[in-house]
């Protein structure tokens, strides 16, 4: 699995704490909006359908109207630069004014929840800008969140964010400074639902970066004790699991590691050759008297 799957894109981000923020699931058809909604409930059901060029014209005039005073102006300036920075096609002066934006809202709003999204949609646009110290910039957006909003869902996103720019560097040093940023979130965010998420994250950079699996394994398997990310793609990260485990020289481990994908996972496209790797360790390990488990009759339909 590619370690930036572990991250999520700018746009999904945005679009998802949007629709956190107003407390509202996406709607299946944005052309049915009501003719009695305000322009901005109208402007975000066109942004929760993709439909950015339509959001655009929505909010762009809707923001003529309202002021910073207003309670719902943090929310209508980051839905229209949202539109703005995504509307096509793409050019660099929608980019511009849509960090305008976002400044805006930074500067006049810095309490509000999306300032800290803001701030980490300002570091996505820098770190895929030309501009020769884009990762230093993005990296200044992502630290900024995490010490305005400490503590919070936003400030463990930005963290991974800054991690991922370090490692696409693929600098050595900035790899293991990546590591020591995600080690020490895992401790700040003890028992909350990313830690597996970080864990495995830690796995990826360990294993495909630095080339250990000894590291890789025990933070791979403390992903798999907390729960992977991922849960559809579970049987995909135990074969993962399985293969670093035996490439290490642990059998024993990886057998046990293949068979629980076997028995738990009956419908798993790896579970055959996951038994057949069990049976190899078998018969190089016949003092571990390891049991082969059985591949469950999957039959189709119900």
């Amino acid at each position: 699995m590619n370690p930036h799957k572990l991250i999520r894109c700018a746009l999904i981000l945005s679009v998802v704490t949007l629709l956190w923020t107003t407390g509202c699931a996406p709607e299946s058809e944005s052309s049915s909006t009501e003719a009695t909604q305000d322009p901005l409930e109208t402007g975000i059901s066109e942004l929760r359908a993709f439909n950015f060029n339509q959001a655009h014209a929505i909010l762009l005039e809707h923001a003529q109207h309202i002021s910073p005073e207003d309670l719902d102006w943090p929310l209508a300036t980051y839905s229209l630069a949202l539109a703005t920075w995504h509307q096509a096609p793409s050019t660099q002066q929608g980019i511009d004014d849509a960090k305008v934006l976002f400044h805006a809202l930074v500067e006049k709003a810095p309490q509000h929840n999306l300032a800290a999204s803001a701030l980490i949609d300002l570091g996505r646009i820098a770190e895929f800008s030309q501009a020769d110290d884009a990762a230093a910039q993005a990296q200044a957006y992502y630290k900024r969140v995490q010490d305005k909003f400490p503590g919070t869902e936003m400030a463990v996103r930005a963290s991974l964010l800054e991690a991922q720019s370090l490692a696409r560097s693929f600098d050595e040093q900035q790899v293991k400074q990546a590591i020591q940023l995600l080690e020490k979130l895992t401790k700040e965010q003890a028992g909350s639902q990313w830690i597996g998420t970080i864990e495995q994250y830690i796995a990826h950079l360990y294993a495909f970066y630095l080339d250990e699996l000894e590291p890789a394994i025990t933070h791979y398997s403390a992903a798999k004790e907390f729960g992977f990310p991922r849960s559809s793609d579970t049987d995909l990260s135990l074969w993962q699991l399985g293969l670093w485990q035996q490439e290490a020289k642990q059998d024993l481990a990886a057998a046990e590691t293949f068979t629980e994908l076997v028995e738990e996972h009956p419908r798993s496209v790896y579970g055959s050759v996951a038994r057949k790797r069990i049976i190899e360790i078998a018969k190089q390990h016949p003092e571990a008297n390891i049991t082969i488990p059985e591949l469950a009759e999957v039959r189709l339909g119900r």
